[in-house]
């Protein structure tokens, strides 16, 4: 057999078939969808703006309309064959699910970026305190501050590393939002 013979059998097939030649074109496109909109989330991800996000949702929304608009005329052109909008509705279903999730990521990285700022602000605070105070001496220079202020500011940098680790450990697991709006009290608490 050559490669003639081989190309009229498959063609001979595919229009011989036309339910299952639709199906496979609707599975390559859903597949191409899927591999398209994983591909974006993660640029997305990398790029972190809730512009960027909604410029590619855009993009994927328009592009698998697209693809309906296609199919739907391949289906005026074919009559037989069947009515794939559940299909359809299933792809935007998942979108809109995407997009949810893809906001609420990016939620918790703005709250996650917001409270290690807020701990480096409270870091350069210390650093500054330890500096002032190793200033202050006794004018006859028996007493400085540093004696009683070492142990306090030992304290505070040890409140401030475990601030740190449940503020990482809050974004881990995609609750740094709520550790933000719950925990105030505990930045307030180390001025």
């Amino acid at each position: 057999m050559n490669i003639l013979q081989a190309f009229k059998m498959a063609w001979r097939s595919i229009i011989g078939k036309k339910g299952r030649s639709a199906l496979t074109i609707l599975s390559i496109f859903i597949g191409i969808a899927a591999v398209m909109t994983i591909v974006s989330v993660m640029e997305g991800m990398k790029e972190i703006g809730n512009t960027e996000y909604d410029v590619r949702i855009t993009y994927i929304q328009n592009l698998l309309d697209a693809i309906d608009d296609k199919f739907q005329q391949g289906m005026k052109d074919n009559m037989d064959l069947p009515d794939w909008s559940a299909d359809k509705t299933e792809v935007e279903s998942r979108l809109s699910s995407l997009k949810t999730e893809t906001q609420a990521t990016l939620d918790n990285y703005n709250a996650w970026v917001n409270l290690k700022a807020d701990i480096e602000t409270r870091r350069n605070n210390l650093t500054e305190a330890n500096n002032n105070v190793a200033t202050y001496v006794s004018e006859d220079k028996a007493y400085t501050a540093t004696d009683y202020w070492t142990a306090v500011s030992e304290e505070i940098d040890t409140t401030i590393d475990a601030l740190e680790n449940d503020v990482t450990a809050a974004y881990e697991d995609g609750k740094a939002v709520d550790f933000k709006n719950n925990s105030q009290q505990r930045f307030t608490d180390i001025q």
